[in-house]
């Protein structure tokens, strides 16, 4: 009968520990989908101006049409 005691505890701790496995698992996903990373920010104002695209001076290029 004591085995069987022991037992119960073992799968219900090893329940509790792989509940709190997925726990952590989910915060993780979520706090990854909240957070902005670097490239899909949007830039701000206070980023300052676009750079300018390059000019390009191959004969045929839109900017060596122009001038």
């Amino acid at each position: 009968m004591n085995g069987y005691v022991e037992s119960g505890y073992v799968v219900g701790l090893g329940t509790l520990a792989a509940y709190a496995v997925t726990l952590v698992a989910r915060e993780r996903g979520a706090r990854r989908r909240l957070t902005p990373t670097e490239d899909s920010r949007v830039d701000s104002p206070e980023d300052g101006p676009a750079p300018a695209a390059p000019v390009s001076d191959e004969p045929g290029s839109p900017a060596a049409a122009s001038s």
